[in-house]
């Protein structure tokens, strides 16, 4: 196979900047940010040296370049004094100087698409090859390759207080919050709905309610029509449309699990079905999940619509496949945080707790009681707990709750308030909903 690179485009580009010091090297480094880009280990040093020397405020020239490499003591290996002479004395003029530097760049960009295929067919060919992660991980690399990596658009601060003001005064003007309704007024008011590319864990024990949650959140959404991805690694389909079908019904879980329904609840079943057709909720079920699954589902369901919400349920039970499971998790949740910015919308993930809470006085949740941290602090916008009292009661006490309060404790929120929102929750059918309240 024959590898494509130019050597004298790459030793033209240095000529170009060493004869034109700083002005040539800030045109030329939007397409070669750095020696990564050039064939030739040699070309790649010294332009980094160049770099490296304008980094620190001197002069670009033969003579501080060669101080620069002597001083990283790979002078040398880079060809010596003789070699980048050589170069000096190549061009008498700067004028084509972005001519050899998109060449540079574009020789580059076919020697990575070459290595993003090599590395795909290896890969394919292992005996437990996933065709679907392999495919994922070509989107990525290829996403990368257009130029996300390399290039940082940046604008004049006056264009992001405008956007910002227009922002504010539009939703001023129509009264709409900023970001996706979570369906509970309080909740609302405090973390000002779900914000586009941002992180949201929402952390509880088991069989608190976060299924629950998630899904009650999810309808929300799909009711402001909202599109939303629903990704249910511990619970199948199946399971996961019979809580929805409790839901929006009010039909207990056990009697839809169990078939024990009349004929007035099965019409209800019907209708729930047709309101929910015509909805933008996709569900997305199975065991195990990896990141690169979720994000192919969310990108494949972005290439037809836009994406308004992805919920995760839940965070520890992504499938990774390093040994440190402290650094798994936290590779999960920065891949969480990046799909935010990169569709451009919320993405909620519930989170497992560890048994700290439950030897507590007090046991409502906090930050520290995150299974498995890793980064998920520092990652997430939004945090925060759920709590219900009744969990620590006898077993049969919890089985006679009809309705039951659930504290959210909104432990961190970048842009705005901390502080508790009691909902009232309904077991049986998995409801959320705002407390009344009597003077009475």
């Amino acid at each position: 196979m024959k590898i494509p690179y130019s050597i004298e485009s790459e030793m033209s580009l240095i000529a170009s900047v060493l004869l034109g010091g700083k002005e040539v090297l800030r045109k030329v480094e939007v397409s070669v940010p750095s020696g990564a880009s050039f064939y030739r280990e040699a070309n790649g040093l010294i332009y980094d040296a160049i770099r490296r020397v304008d980094e620190v405020g001197l002069d670009i020239d033969i003579v501080t370049t060669k101080d620069e490499l002597e001083r990283q003591g790979i002078l040398e290996r880079c060809g010596g004094l003789a070699y980048i002479m050589q170069m000096g004395e190549l061009l008498p003029t700067t004028g084509h100087a972005m001519s050899y530097a998109n060449t540079v760049r574009y020789e580059y960009d076919r020697r990575r698409v070459i290595d993003i295929c090599t590395k795909a067919i290896a890969n394919v060919q292992l005996d437990n090859a996933d065709p679907v992660s392999i495919t994922n991980d070509i989107a990525l690399s290829s996403q990368s390759l257009a130029g996300l990596q390399n290039s940082v658009e940046f604008n004049h601060v006056d264009d992001g207080i405008k956007q910002a003001i227009d922002d504010i005064e539009n939703r001023t003007s129509t009264y709409k919050m900023s970001g996706v309704p979570s369906g509970w007024q309080e909740l609302d008011d405090m973390v000002g709905g779900w914000r586009k590319g941002e992180l949201i864990i929402v952390g509880a024990r088991p069989s608190m309610g976060k299924s629950a949650f998630a899904l009650s959140l999810s309808l929300a959404a799909v009711k402001t029509n909202k599109c939303v991805l629903f990704a249910s690694i511990e619970m199948s389909e199946k399971m996961t449309s019979q809580r929805l079908l409790a839901h929006e019904t009010g039909i207990s879980l056990k009697a839809i699990s169990n078939s024990v329904l009349t004929f007035e609840e099965k019409m209800r079943l019907r209708k729930t079905r047709a309101d929910l057709f015509d909805s933008n909720m996709y569900l997305a079920a199975a065991n195990p999940m990896s990141m690169s699954d979720i994000r192919g589902k969310a990108i494949k369901l972005q290439s037809k619509t836009k994406v308004d919400l992805i919920v995760v349920d839940y965070l520890q039970m992504v499938a990774t496949a390093g040994q440190n499971r402290t650094q798994e998790i936290g590779a999960v949740s920065r891949g969480f945080k990046a799909l935010a910015r990169e569709l451009d919308c919320p993405v909620i993930a519930l989170s497992s707790l560890n048994r700290a809470a439950d030897k507590r006085d007090d046991k409502r949740p906090m930050m520290a009681d995150l299974r498995e941290s890793g980064d998920i602090e520092s990652d997430a916008d939004v945090i925060m707990f759920l709590y219900r009292a009744s969990y620590y009661a006898t077993a049969g006490m919890r089985e006679a709750i009809e309705t039951d309060e659930c504290e959210v404790i909104v432990s961190k929120n970048r842009n705005g308030p901390v502080g508790s929102v009691v909902l009232e929750y309904t077991p049986s059918t998995g409801r959320f909903k705002d407390m009344e309240f009597s003077l009475l």
